[in-house]
């Protein structure tokens, strides 16, 4: 006989027969326990932290398989670091004296190219001998005079029958230190360039 008073109905609603086999979820009515909506968030963040730092390791490169090979996308290997050690040379193998022929022919060449054809100006001729000091340090530079500072000069003046003389001191080392010069000149200027090579230690 059914009881179906509220009493009864209480306790059949309290002893439900479980079936066989079949496990009721966590957080479900009647399992006994309960994630909540706190754990759930938190088990998500867990979840979401893990997925970004294994994507950041793979993106640096610094993940390696322990069988050799490489199989996930977007790993690169480390590239070595150059590691450079002391040569304890004090001196070099080429002196600025040895090609001071080669400079001079530079600071020739490089004047006639620009002041062949230029009539004397004072603006002009004050921006070509910025330029041609540029020119010729380039140049130099690539004759690669290890350990030496380049050091350029140029005077460009006006060719008037009249008699100019230049002239240049420097305190340095006369074993290591050297320098070239070059003289050019068309029917209205004359220009003269000078090039230190100065050793640095």
């Amino acid at each position: 006989m059914t009881d179906l008073s509220p009493a009864g109905r209480r306790r059949s609603t309290l002893h439900r027969p479980s079936v066989a086999g079949i496990k009721t979820p966590a957080g479900a009515p009647g399992s006994g326990s309960s994630l909540g909506i706190k754990g759930v968030l938190a088990t998500k963040r867990l979840a979401r932290n893990i997925r970004l730092k294994r994507e950041s390791v793979w993106a640096k490169g610094s993940f390696r398989s322990s069988g050799g090979g490489s199989n996930l996308p977007g790993r690169r290997d480390p590239v070595p670091e150059t590691i450079y050690e002391p040569t304890y040379r004090i001196g070099v193998d080429r002196h600025f004296s040895h090609v001071a022929g080669k400079v001079e022919t530079i600071a020739y060449n490089a004047m006639a190219k620009y002041l062949h054809d230029v009539k004397y100006d004072p603006a002009v001729c004050a921006k070509l001998s910025c330029e041609l000091t540029d020119v010729i340090k380039k140049e130099v530079k690539q004759l690669e005079l290890d350990r030496y500072k380049i050091v350029v000069l140029t005077n460009i003046g006006q060719l008037s029958d009249q008699g100019v003389r230049t002239a240049s001191r420097c305190v340095w080392d006369a074993s290591m230190d050297s320098y070239s010069s070059a003289s050019y000149q068309n029917p209205t200027l004359f220009a003269n360039t000078i090039v230190f090579g100065v050793f640095r230690e």
